[in-house]
């Protein structure tokens, strides 16, 4: 007992190693229960082949430059920025969250207080200013009133689609555009500020493309076109899918 002097009781056994190492090895019966299986996979086979993902995303498809054509840019605005920076992704998303909203709905003190606004929420205010992100919203909305009068302007739509490998592609469509005639534009806008962005798109963003278009054939509206929106250099380039990729 705890806190006393009384002996425990106990079996001391002494075991000689050696004489253990020279007995034959014994095996121990097989279980009967079933719950006593492991539900752990056995490693697969070094020659099995390589495996696929069970997701992906589609700004992680590979691009090269047999799936598409790509079309000399088209300028409908001013070029606002140059050279970019440490961090252009957070411009990006500043950029991308702006052209999401309903601008045309918008009076002038609020898109340039939806603009500052995200600039702050992105830490961005020392890199860009109000001013950029207002007038890309400018050039786009006189673009599309010119060149697709009518429009249904569908912004940030989320999209899945299963490939033929059954993997799983989930995402967001930065906007697509339902033409009166019912023809669907794929658009999709890119911060770039570089001075090739021809190249940068062949490089960069042609599997992408090609991600979307086939996942939306598979939902059955596959885009009649698709457009690369470079608000940043006040352009768009149209992308024309081979065959084989759409």
């Amino acid at each position: 007992m705890h806190g006393t002097d009384a002996p425990l009781p106990a079996t001391v056994t002494r075991v000689n190693v050696d004489d253990l190492a020279e007995e034959a090895p014994v095996r121990l019966p097989g279980s009967t229960d079933p719950l006593a299986a492991t539900d752990v996979p056995l490693r697969p086979e070094a020659g099995e082949g390589p495996r696929v993902s069970a997701r992906f995303q589609a700004s992680g498809v590979g691009s090269e430059e047999s799936l598409a054509s790509v079309s000399a840019p088209r300028s409908i605005g001013p070029v606002l920025v140059r050279g970019g920076g440490p961090q252009w992704e957070r411009v990006g998303e500043a950029v991308h969250a702006y052209l999401a909203l309903p601008l045309d709905q918008l009076s002038g003190a609020q898109r340039e207080a939806a603009a500052q606004r995200l600039l702050e929420r992105w830490v961005v205010t020392r890199t860009v200013d109000a001013r950029v992100l207002h007038e890309t919203g400018e050039a786009w909305s006189r673009f599309l009133a010119e060149e697709f009068p009518g429009a249904q302007q569908l912004t940030e739509q989320p999209i899945t689609w299963w490939n033929e490998e059954d993997q799983v592609m989930e995402g967001w469509i930065d906007t697509l555009l339902r033409l009166p005639s019912g023809e669907i534009v794929l658009v999709d806008h890119k911060s770039y500020p570089g001075d090739d962005p021809v190249g940068h798109v062949r490089r960069h963003y042609l599997g992408q493309m090609a991600t979307y278009s086939r996942a939306l054939a598979a939902a059955g509206r596959a885009p009649d076109r698709i457009l690369m929106h470079l608000p940043l250099r006040g352009e768009v380039i149209e992308i024309e899918l081979a065959a084989h990729a759409r």
